[in-house]
């Protein structure tokens, strides 16, 4: 990290995993897995920033991808680059052609304090890729294999509406 002029840079090789909170600007060009607390100062996410959490500042400028809610007291600019997959919560907000934001804009709860942090639960989140493409592999495999559905031994697929007697 470094510290310039009340401004704290954290570079494209770093990653981070917890809260950070502060009272100067911060600038993130690395990873960061946490939630990001500065009531009084600038975030600026670059374009080859991460974070994966919750943050809130007097003001937000998005180059990069944050997977999190977003609160500011001030303004959210999303920047061309921007890919935002939470909601904003800011009094002010300004999108740039070619930014991404999927999920709600809401001003009246610019104010609301943070959540409780989500870290704890991140590892359990960060298996779910892994544990999705081992079901698709399953599926696939069963997709795969021939069998009756009726347990008939001419082997054909039961009917999905059978005809009762009423």
């Amino acid at each position: 990290m470094n510290a310039v002029e009340n401004r704290t840079i954290v570079g494209k090789s770093v990653r981070i995993t917890g809260d950070v909170s502060g009272s100067e600007d911060f600038t993130l060009d690395g990873e960061l897995l946490g939630t990001i607390s500065l009531p009084t100062a600038r975030l600026t996410i670059g374009p080859a920033a991460l974070l994966r959490g919750q943050v809130a500042a007097q003001d937000v400028v998005i180059h990069g991808r944050l997977e999190g809610d977003v609160r500011a007291a001030g303004r959210v600019e999303l920047r061309s680059s921007a890919v935002v997959l939470g909601n904003i919560y800011a009094d002010r907000l300004s999108i740039e052609d070619g930014a991404s934001l999927r999920g709600e804009v809401d001003p009246a709860r610019a104010g609301e304090p943070l959540l409780p942090s989500t870290r704890a639960s991140a590892p359990a989140a960060a298996q779910v890729p892994a544990a999705l493409a081992a079901l698709r592999n399953a599926l696939d495999e069963l997709d795969s294999v021939n069998l009756p559905l009726s347990g008939n031994a001419d082997d054909q697929p039961a009917s999905l509406f059978a005809e009762t007697e009423a």
